[in-house]
């Protein structure tokens, strides 16, 4: 399959680099350039995971600080003025004045799931020829994660919001010390635990898909053109 892939891809470049296709930045959808000084705050956790929000907000700084010329103020992680929970308790205009900010980007991680499914083990065939099979039980893991920000005036006005959902998942196939000429199911008692150890991972990669979508509304695009 991927010796197919390959040369298509070849060809479909050189199509286009014979018809003149060229690639084109276009302005982000919303410029934060003309926002003045853009003070981030630190995201509001509305989920049982109690590190995320201060991750999610660092990513975002991350992700931001790419804007050439953006005067962006990055939160001081802890303190109270960088607070997205105050800014939508009405105090918008007082953080505002004490940051020196003429914008504030406010955000909020609303949901956080994690979960390991071990689905029901099944007699797999290995090799056709030698009529080979083994018991198998196949687990997936996943994570999601839902985001959301608002873009505020110093006067309190919302300037533009956005919900973005982050996701990741891996499946994982798990041999089964049982015969492979049984045509029995196995007992639950050869059944694995659940292995969480991939959830961190998981974490961080639906977290990092779900920033990376709302800072796309401030990030310039790449599209082509004729």
């Amino acid at each position: 399959m991927v010796k197919r892939i390959f040369p298509l891809a070849i060809v479909l470049y050189l199509m286009l680099f014979v018809t003149g296709c060229k690639q084109v930045m276009l302005d982000p959808e919303v410029d934060l350039l003309q926002m003045g000084t853009v003070a981030l705050l630190e995201f509001d956790n509305l989920t049982s995971d109690l590190g995320i929000a201060r991750e999610a907000t660092v990513l975002l700084a991350d992700e931001l600080s790419k804007i050439e010329g953006l005067a962006l103020l990055r939160p001081v992680l802890g303190d109270n003025r960088y607070s997205s929970r105050a800014a939508q308790e009405g105090r918008i205009q007082k953080i505002a004045t004490d940051l020196g900010a003429d914008t504030l980007l406010s955000g909020a991680v609303t949901y956080y799931f994690e979960d390991v499914y071990l689905e029901p083990p099944k007699r797999v065939l290995i090799d056709k020829n030698k009529e080979l099979y083994k018991w198998q039980a196949r687990q997936e893991s996943s994570v999601e994660v839902v985001l959301s920000m608002q873009l505020l005036s110093k006067n309190g006005k919302v300037l533009y919001s956005r919900q973005e959902t982050g996701k990741a998942s891996r499946l994982k196939n798990i041999d089964l010390p049982w015969p492979e000429d049984s045509e029995y199911l196995p007992p639950f008692t050869i059944l694995p635990s659940a292995d969480r150890r991939q959830l961190p991972a998981l974490r961080q990669e639906a977290l990092r898909n779900a920033i990376k979508k709302l800072a796309s509304s401030y990030l310039p695009h790449y599209t082509f053109t004729w």
